[in-house]
């Protein structure tokens, strides 16, 4: 898993196509550290990418999306954001969305992204 910063997170919403995930962290979380382990036990079965923000180091992009806690991970699939998740989910659950998601085409993205209010969010803060 990559930690990346909000100008890589900005140029992976540009250009991915496929499911990836971003979940957010700080060093002294342990749920964070439970979290990154599920999706390590994941990514050996599953195909699809999953990055690391720091919510200490990028605190205007915790603000933007108005994160409550850590972890919070986001999906995304054809750019859109699809699902944001707060805390620890369990492997069989994080499978689910995952697969879920994966099956989207880029309009069953979008529809789905555009019901979310986040959307809204995302959008005015792609424009920054």
């Amino acid at each position: 898993m990559e930690v990346i910063d909000s100008e890589d997170f900005k140029e992976l919403l540009k250009g991915e196509k496929e499911l990836f995930v971003v979940s957010f962290f700080t060093n002294s979380c342990p749920n964070c550290t439970t979290i990154t382990n599920v999706f390590n036990e994941i990514l050996i079965d599953t195909s699809f990418k999953v990055f690391k923000i720091n919510a200490e180091t990028e605190y205007e992009l915790v603000k933007d999306f108005e994160l409550l806690g850590v972890p919070t991970t986001l999906f995304y699939r054809h750019g859109f954001l699809v699902a944001k998740k707060l805390g620890v989910k369990s492997k069989s659950s994080l499978i689910k969305t995952i697969k879920k998601f994966q099956a989207f085409t880029e309009g069953e993205a979008e529809e789905y992204s555009k019901k979310s209010l986040l959307s809204k969010m995302i959008s005015g803060w792609l424009k920054k």
